[in-house]
C-alpha cells in the first residue's frame, strides 16, 4: 500500500462512525487518516468537512473554522462537497470567534 493511500481506511472507519454518530471514534479515525494522507483532494475536503462538523457540535468554533479553511482550500470539485461548503460557509460566518 502506497503511502499517501494510508489515510484511506481511516477515513471510511471515521465516515462510518460520524454516520452513526460516534462523534470521539470519528474524530480520532478522521484526524489519523489526515495524518497519515489521502488520495486526493476530494477525499481530503470531505474528511477536513466532517472534522468541522465535529469541531462545531463541540462548540469547538476556532477549529471548526481551521477545518473548513482547510477543507475550502483543497477547491473539491464534487457537486455534494461544493454544495456542503456553502451550505457550511454560511454557518461558519454566523460563528462567534
Amino acid at each position: 500500500m502506497q503511502k499517501e493511500y494510508g489515510g484511506m481506511e481511516y477515513f471510511q472507519l471515521g465516515s462510518i462512525a460520524f454516520q452513526k454518530g460516534d462523534i470521539k471514534a470519528a474524530d480520532a479515525n478522521l484526524k489519523q487518516a489526515m495524518k497519515m494522507g489521502m488520495p486526493d483532494k476530494e477525499n481530503a475536503a470531505g474528511a477536513l468537512l466532517m472534522l468541522c462538523s465535529i469541531a462545531m457540535r463541540r462548540r469547538d468554533f476556532k477549529s471548526a473554522k481551521e477545518y473548513f479553511r482547510r477543507a475550502k482550500a483543497q477547491k473539491p470539485t464534487s457537486e455534494e462537497l461544493v454544495t456542503q461548503i456553502k451550505r457550511m460557509d454560511k454557518d461558519i460566518s454566523r460563528m462567534p470567534g
